[in-house]
C-alpha cells in the first residue's frame, strides 16, 4: 500500500517541479536575466536583444538551453536589428532551473506553443558546442 501511494504521489510531485506554476521560472528569470533583457523581455535599445515574442528566440528554441547555460558571442539578428554584445552564460544553473526559465519564456513571452520538458533541455545541454 505504501509503494502504491508513492507511485501515485511521486509523478505529481515531479510534474510540479518542472512547471512555472510556482513562479520559480519567473523568479530565476528575474534573478539571472532581467537585469539585461528587462523584466518584460524587451531588451535594451540596440545593445541587448529582446526575448518577448522575439523571432530569434522562437526560431532557435533548440539552442536556448545552451545559450542560457554557456552564453553566446557574435552577431545575432533579432526583429531586424543586429546585436553584437556577448552574453555571459550562467554555468551554475541546473537543467531544472533552465527548464523553468524557458517555460516562463513560453508562458509570459510567447516563445512557442508548448512547454519545454526536462528531457528536452538535458538533450540540448548534451549537444552544446
Amino acid at each position: 500500500m505504501r509503494l502504491h501511494r508513492l507511485l501515485v504521489v511521486f509523478p505529481i510531485f515531479l510534474i510540479s517541479c518542472f512547471t512555472v506554476e510556482d513562479n520559480s521560472g519567473k523568479s530565476s528569470y528575474l534573478t539571472h536575466c532581467a537585469s539585461c533583457h528587462g523584466e518584460s523581455g524587451k531588451g535594451f535599445q540596440e545593445l541587448i536583444p529582446p526575448l518577448n515574442q522575439a523571432d530569434y528566440a522562437q526560431e532557435n528554441t533548440d539552442r536556448l538551453a545552451c545559450i542560457i547555460k554557456y552564453g553566446i558571442e557574435g552577431e545575432v539578428e533579432v526583429e531586424g536589428v543586429v546585436y553584437d554584445q556577448p552574453m555571459a552564460g550562467i554555468l551554475d544553473l541546473s537543467p531544472e532551473e533552465i527548464t523553468n526559465i524557458l517555460n516562463f519564456l513560453v508562458t509570459d513571452f510567447k516563445l512557442r506553443d508548448k512547454k519545454f520538458q526536462l528531457t528536452e533541455v538535458r538533450t540540448q545541454l548534451s549537444r552544446c558546442q
